[in-house]
């Protein structure tokens, strides 16, 4: 316990939906409010900034729209000052940056979260590596997902190992398991009751791998055509066209749904008949966490995160990243399999509700909020 609240400052560099906003919208949510205050700078307004302003959160708004933007950082050194901020948490790349320059100008300790992957060092340009040498030099402790991510900002970027700290994003499953109302999915989507559903949630971006997944679900409607798909998830200009394009071309305009953003991801991951992810390299993967703790069978990549989340064979099925035809065999043995999906449902329910709960992962900042501020 400290004499007095301590006020972190909580920076994002995107207006979300998304995961990395997810978790820092828990996380203002559930500190402890005996010894912290929150106050949360974004860079606009849009879904983020509207969660949190419906929650009663301190949110102010910074504006920038481009790269090295020093009057950004200038105003956020002074509202540091005014505000009397004593920690200093972000998120993501971008802000990560600008948090660790904000640290060194007022001194301020500062926690910078890395939600997604890091890339190579050979194959960065200039500006990269000029990033993640200030952060890597002036964070005072860095926060990893999972221990995929965590290895890779030691192995590749040279982050040293006792400044890195892995913290499993959480759920809060209380508040999950009341997101899911009674009422039929397919019924609102047009679909016969008894149709089989996988679904996909994840804004549409290229480390998701939507193309394995429009792959597979050809090659599944091919051995059990009266399957149907979801895509749910933002999605706009060029990759989203390449998608649209693509589900035409396989000839699944009729088989695959994409909803676009919803608010109700539980709702429908509550009536999937298998959860699938295609992603060619992740963090950690909320959606298959929450998926599970609905007790959804799941197909997914072994592709960073998610191995730490499924248990292969047991809570669920990991393949190789990049192969429809993997993505495609285990999903129709599960669908083949009702007894197998049921019990991994299951054994998935009950492994990540113990795991990844949001209490273990909002206790855990504060106890490196703590380390910080000693």
């Amino acid at each position: 316990m400290f004499d007095h609240r301590r006020k972190i400052l909580h920076l994002i560099e995107t207006t979300g939906p998304g995961g990395a906003e997810t978790v820092l919208l828990s996380i203002v949510g559930r500190l402890n409010r005996d010894d912290f205050d929150s106050l949360v700078v974004v860079m606009g307004r849009g879904w983020l900034h509207e969660q949190l302003t419906d929650r009663g959160a301190d949110v102010r708004i910074i504006h920038s729209s481009k790269a090295n933007d020093w009057m950004f950082l200038r105003k956020l050194c002074r509202l540091v000052g005014t505000e009397r901020v004593d920690l200093i948490h972000s998120h993501l790349d971008g802000m990560n940056f600008y948090a660790c320059l904000g640290g060194l100008l007022t001194r301020r300790p500062v926690i910078a979260t890395f939600h997604g992957t890091v890339g190579d060092w050979h194959g960065a340009g200039i500006k990269s590596k000029l990033k993640y040498a200030v952060i890597r030099k002036r964070a005072t402790r860095v926060v990893a997902v999972s221990n995929y991510l965590k290895r890779e900002l030691e192995q590749k970027w040279s982050f040293s190992s006792d400044r890195v700290t892995m913290i499993h994003n959480g759920v809060d499953f209380e508040a999950l398991d009341a997101q899911v109302p009674k009422g039929s999915l397919r019924s609102d989507l047009g679909l016969e009751p008894g149709m089989p559903l996988i679904g996909m949630v994840g804004n549409i971006r290229a480390p998701k791998g939507y193309r394995y997944f429009v792959e597979a679900a050809r090659l599944i409607r091919d051995r059990i055509p009266e399957c149907r798909f979801l895509i749910v998830g933002h999605g706009e200009g060029a990759l989203l066209h390449e998608l649209t394009n693509q589900i035409t071309t396989l000839g699944l305009a009729d088989r695959v749904i994409l909803t676009g953003f919803r608010e109700d991801v539980a709702h429908i991951l509550s009536q999937l008949d298998l959860f699938m992810l295609s992603s060619l390299t992740e963090g950690l993967s909320i959606a298959t966490i929450e998926a599970m703790g609905l007790g959804r069978p799941v197909v997914v990549t072994d592709s960073g995160g998610p191995g730490e989340i499924v248990r292969d064979g047991e809570t669920g099925f990991l393949v190789p990243p990049a192969s429809a035809k993997a993505l495609a065999d285990r999903a129709v043995e599960l669908l083949h399999n009702r007894a197998l999906a049921e019990c991994m449902g299951h054994a998935a329910r009950a492994h990540v509700r113990r795991r990844f709960s949001l209490e273990q992962n909002v206790r855990s900042y504060e106890q490196l909020y703590r380390e910080c501020l000693s």
